[in-house]
């Protein structure tokens, strides 16, 4: 099995807390949650356009994202603390070890999401920045 899931989504994975979604993205990301806990061994493509997680996002205006520029940004840093490119395939664990040491272990999690309205839920829910 391979999941395409865009780098800011992969964050949101590792981080995630139900707070203030809706229970379409809460459903879809509970999806995710369970098949790369129950198999970390799952391949991975991080990708630049919309991906499933995409589908129930309120800024989803008929397949196109609209905070794309806000959204490319945050995916380009996670990329490049990671020293990934769009495209990498990895397993759901390799991919997960790289996010938690060059982006959550660094105190880089605020910068990679600036702008988020979600970051400080997840900086609340984050045990790897203060």
């Amino acid at each position: 099995m391979t999941l395409s899931i865009r780098p800011h989504h992969a964050m949101c994975i590792i981080l995630f807390s139900e707070i203030g979604h809706s229970a379409p993205y809460i459903s879809i990301m509970r999806e995710h949650i369970a098949t790369l806990s129950s198999n970390p061994q799952t391949i991975v493509t991080l990708c630049s356009e919309l991906d499933t997680i995409c589908r129930f996002c309120p800024q989803n205006n008929n397949h196109i994202c609209g905070k794309s520029d806000e959204v490319d940004i945050s995916d380009r840093k996670i990329l490049s603390y990671c020293g990934l490119e769009f495209g990498h395939q990895s397993t759901w664990e390799n991919l997960q070890q790289n996010f938690v040491e060059n982006i959550l272990n660094m105190g880089l999690l605020c910068d990679a999401c600036k702008g988020c309205m979600y970051l400080p839920r997840c900086k609340d829910h984050s045990l790897y920045e203060s």
